[in-house]
């Protein structure tokens, strides 16, 4: 009696520690992610492959902690747990989580696997342990307080992640280096320790504590076995399962089938499938808006949130309703090729944004709310953990690495909806209480099938309507790929064919012989690289570097003294702008192609001394932001001609680049000139924005001259340089970069 009355006065002192402690080490788990990722990221070219590979890295460490807890909790003795698991805390501490530039790749390594190498040596062990706390934690709530459910920390665990994911573009990003950083987690990080220090020290007493009292009742046993002996007849007519005196026996409880573990794994894997998909959708086919990942990511861990915060957040029937909704939104807005010119259902980007946005709330929240009616008792709850972590990994490794192989377009999405809808059904076949319990009623079951048949039929119909009028497509780690045709007939137009990177246009060409050789969209003659590329022909044959090779457009410029160096970072661009495109075949310069990187080319290649060295890679929305920054120019003016123009093409739906590639010249004392065009018909020239960067003002001078009448007709707006203007805007460094500073 006196221990449980010390049990019941500290339960208020641990249950409050436990909140922090739970809570930040999720928040430092979400805060770790994007800092390593960022710090790595120009080391590896800045490609997409990077952000891939770290996501599948850290679901793989997040199983592996998980997995560590689990058998923490079920094997390791109690009075040893909390001491181990400090130990490794405190280890931790020891390593650095920003990896040393002695990783930085020498060009001959193969990226992914030395980029999983470098994030094992370098955080796997202080993520490792960050990702274990959660579910360890827990479990040792659930031991201190037998009578109230550990469940809502999950939903804490996964506000302290919402909120780091949601500081972290906002509020650190902003205004910290990379460096200051590691050394404001590495703070928390300690805090952290300290606050586990607390709850290991309550679970390490209560072991302990148990363990004195097992001994003391074995020595009173042999005491008291004479007077047992002389009962026995009397407790051989008690009823089975009660103690003397009508006391019950506390019934252990069941461990979870095979069956019920399979749901845990696939609702978990189906929500992860789901908002992957979705952000895929959104930034590739709807908007490329810089932090639209955000959207999805965070309304996927708010529904954790909320599905274990309270169960009263889903009520199953009315989300049955906003199900069916769900999926028509996503079967009939997203894709866009379903619908007819005059449907009521065509909506501007935020409008679908919003819409997609909460369509994903309802499919997360059904998964996560069925998952949490499926949670075991808490003896279980590790192993509970365990499976939801492996179904995580499983949905990540089907959308990363699985998908972008074996799909030629964008079908996660609809695998995502129909596991869903198969899950939602078997969910109801198992639940006795659900009114299809049995085949009934019959036209409810039959309702059903067919709503999922209509599903699979749909999902048919979207993906062949997504290749029409397509003659290609790639799709890899870089993105989605399609070469589209269009022949002119009916529309007046002049045929052509256009590559697109999700929904970027990355270059056209005319088909016909007559025009095949025009250089188009925001290459055109009265565009900035078209003004300098023309009117800038010096004696010698020039040497022309270009960062982003498009369909290679630009070689339309070229002349038979010229000499072209395109440095590309996708392979299948390369191999499209040569077998779908002839600007390359067509080209009277000679053109090398590197593959790779283009700042990681430039850094290990001997001095080129271009005469025009053009930055391209800018026009869409996923930004190589190590191409922008302070270190980056030192290498394009180390490969630059004395008399050597920079040509930075910064169009950008939602980024005004100007300040950052203004701030980076200035650095290097360079003179610049912004040429901004209008639209031409017919496709010869599109709208752009290009930045020009020279020593040699005359010759700037010059170029503008040479375009005075395309300015004077209206065609061109040249405006001058003034680093002074974008004194606002911090200049961008490896170590710092700040998207939000140049949002339109």
């Amino acid at each position: 009696m006196a221990s449980g009355g010390r049990r019941g006065g500290s339960a208020p002192a641990a249950f409050t520690i436990f909140i922090p402690t739970i809570f930040l080490s999720a928040f430092l788990i979400f805060q770790v992610q994007p800092m390593v990722s960022k710090h790595i990221l120009p080391w590896f070219g800045g490609s997409p492959a990077v952000w891939t590979t770290c996501l599948v890295f850290f679901q793989a460490l997040l199983f592996a902690g998980y997995a560590y807890a689990h058998l923490s909790a079920s094997r390791v003795p109690p009075r040893w747990q909390a001491p181990l698991h400090v130990v490794l805390l405190i280890a931790a501490v020891f390593v650095s989580v920003l990896p040393a530039n002695a990783w930085k790749p020498l060009g001959d390594e193969y990226p992914i696997a030395r980029i999983v190498q470098m994030l094992f040596v370098s955080v796997g062990l202080p993520f490792f342990v960050l990702c274990a706390s959660g579910p360890l934690l827990q479990a040792w709530f659930a031991r201190l307080h037998p009578g109230r459910s550990p469940y809502r920390l999950f939903a804490v665990s996964n506000a302290g992640s919402l909120l780091a994911l949601l500081s972290y573009p906002f509020l650190f990003e902003p205004r910290l280096s990379v460096t200051r950083q590691a050394g404001v987690w590495s703070w928390l990080f300690y805090v952290l320790i300290v606050l586990s220090g607390v709850v290991a020290w309550s679970i390490w007493r209560k072991a302990t504590g148990e363990g004195v009292q097992t001994g003391n009742g074995a020595k009173a046993s042999g005491a008291a076995k004479e007077g047992e002996r002389s009962r026995a007849g009397k407790g051989a007519k008690a009823k089975k399962g009660a103690a003397p005196g009508g006391a019950r026996k506390a019934v252990a409880p069941e461990p979870p089938t095979p069956l019920k573990q399979t749901f845990w794994i696939l609702w978990s894997a189906c929500g992860v499938i789901l908002f992957m998909a979705v952000t895929n959708q959104l930034t590739l086919n709807v908007a490329s808006v810089p932090f639209l990942w955000i959207v999805p990511l965070s309304i996927y861990l708010l529904s954790f949130v909320l599905a274990f915060g309270d169960a009263r957040w889903y009520p199953r029937r009315l989300f049955s309703v906003l199900l069916v909704g769900a999926f028509l939104v996503f079967f009939l807005l997203l894709p866009g090729e379903i619908l007819t010119e005059n449907t009521v259902l065509e909506m501007g980007t935020v409008q679908k944004i919003a819409i997609t946005a909460i369509a994903l709330f309802v499919c997360c929240l059904v998964c996560h709310g069925e998952l949490h009616r499926l949670r075991p008792p808490s003896a279980y709850l590790t192993r509970f953990y365990l499976s939801v972590s492996f179904g995580g990994l499983l949905g990540g490794i089907i959308v990363g690495v699985v998908a972008p192989s074996a799909f030629l377009i964008l079908q996660e999405l609809q695998i995502g909806l129909v596991l869903c809808c198969v899950l939602y059904l078997a969910t109801f076949f198992r639940d006795p209480a659900s009114v299809l319990r049995g085949g009934r009623p019959r036209w409810a079951w039959a309702a059903m099938i067919a709503g999922l048949s209509a599903m699979v039929v749909v999902s048919f119909q979207l993906s062949v309507g997504q290749l029409r009028g397509t003659v290609r497509t790639e799709r890899n780690f870089f993105g989605l790929l399609r070469v589209m045709k269009e022949t002119g007939e009916g529309t007046g137009e002049t045929p052509h064919v256009t590559l697109h990177h999700g929904s970027t246009l990355h270059g056209m060409q005319f088909t016909g012989a007559e025009h095949r050789r025009l250089p188009t969209l925001y290459y055109g003659p009265i565009t900035g690289a078209g003004v300098v590329l023309t009117a800038y022909t010096p004696p010698r044959g020039r040497r022309i570097g270009v960062v982003g090779m498009g369909v290679a457009t630009l070689a339309a410029y070229g002349r038979p003294e010229d000499s072209f160096w395109f440095y590309e970072l996708d392979p299948d661009v390369i191999e499209i702008a040569r077998e779908n495109f002839t600007f390359l075949a067509d080209s009277e310069a000679e053109s090398h192609v590197q593959v790779g990187d283009a700042r990681l080319s430039l850094e290990r290649e001997p001095d080129h001394e271009f005469d025009i060295l053009v930055l391209d890679a800018f026009n869409s929305d996923a930004i190589p932001v190590h191409l922008l920054t302070v270190e980056a120019m030192e290498t394009y003016a180390r490969h630059l001609h004395e008399d050597g123009i920079i040509a930075a093409h910064i169009t950008n739906a939602h980024l005004d680049l100007s300040p950052v590639v203004q701030n980076m010249a200035a650095t290097k004392g360079l003179v610049t000139f912004e040429f901004a065009n209008v639209q031409r018909q017919g496709g010869t020239s599109a709208r752009s924005r290009w930045v020009l960067a020279s020593r040699n003002a005359a010759l700037l001078e010059g170029l503008v001259e040479a375009a005075s009448a395309l300015s004077d007709a209206g065609l061109v707006r040249v405006s001058t340089g003034d680093a002074a203007a974008y004194a606002s805007v911090r200049t961008w460094t490896d170590d710092f970069s700040n998207l939000f500073d140049i949002m339109k």
